[in-house]
Formats: structure tokens, sequence, C-alpha cells
């Protein structure tokens, strides 16, 4: 009896080592509209006082296939952010940053953006052409979003 109590707690154990852990589960359906390269509109999407006018058409977002991406000034030549996303499906996104290099668009740094945060994302679409959402919520709920639209 305890031969088979003790292999059964091993499976268990396996399985639950096993199962546990490793990367992310990413929607491969939302990753594949996700690739290639985008272009971030003016302003941010909320209307907030003043910050609303805040120019963020600087940005362009290239996703590359391999699970990586890059955020940058395309402007200035300044890096942004890059690392890892992983969409999940729901509009969640992970994102896992390199620290070195870390300067993520103003609003979302002024409202505590770190190296490894999710932001929110959601696809929609304006006279053809395709558009992605992407929107950095802070602890108190507060939202900034960057509109990009669909360079190629």
């Amino acid at each position: 009896m305890k031969r088979y109590f003790t292999l059964t707690l091993l499976v268990l154990c396996f399985v639950f080592l096993t199962g546990c852990g490793g990367e992310p589960t990413v929607d491969k359906e939302d990753y594949n509209r996700l690739l290639g390269y985008w272009e971030c509109q003016d302003t941010i999407l909320e209307e907030r006082g003043n910050e609303s006018a805040l120019y963020v058409g600087c940005y362009g977002l290239r996703i590359f296939d391999d699970g990586t991406f890059t955020l940058v000034d395309v402007e200035a030549g300044n890096p942004g952010i890059a690392g890892w996303m992983y969409p999940d499906g729901g509009g969640n996104m992970p994102l896992k940053c390199d620290e070195g290099d870390f300067d993520p668009p103003y609003l979302w740094m002024e409202m505590g953006m770190k190296t490894d945060s999710d932001v929110k994302y959601s696809f929609h679409e304006e006279e053809g052409t395709e558009q992605l959402y992407l929107s950095y919520v802070d602890s108190k709920d507060t939202v900034a979003t960057l509109v990009f639209d669909r360079a190629e």
C-alpha cells in the first residue's frame, strides 16, 4: 500500500511541477495579427486635460515572429522599450522588457510602468486601416492608450 501511495505522490508531483512555470501561454491567432510594423497616432486616446495633447506620434512598434518587440521613438532615434510580449487572446498582454535602455512612452513611465508590466490590447478598424490599441493601466486604474495604425 505504501508503494502505491508513494508512486501516486511522485506522479502527482511530476505533473504539478511540469505543468507550472515556464513561458506564459500565447494566443497564436492574436500574435500573428500583431506581427509587423505599427505607427502611433499623434495623441493618446483618453481626454485628460493637457495630457491629451502630449505628442506620441513619434513611436513605431515592430513585432517580430520570434516573440520579441521594439517600441522606439523613430523621430529622435531613442530606444524606447524592447523585449518579449505574450498576448493571451483575452486582451491582456504581459511585457517582459529589457532593463537596459528602458524608456517607455512618457505617460506610461509617469504612471509607474516597470520592465515586467501588463498592457491591454485590442484590434479596431477605421476607414479600412487596421488599428491596435495598447493601454497601460496603473494601480489607480488610470489609463493611457496609444493607438497604432498598421504600416506594413
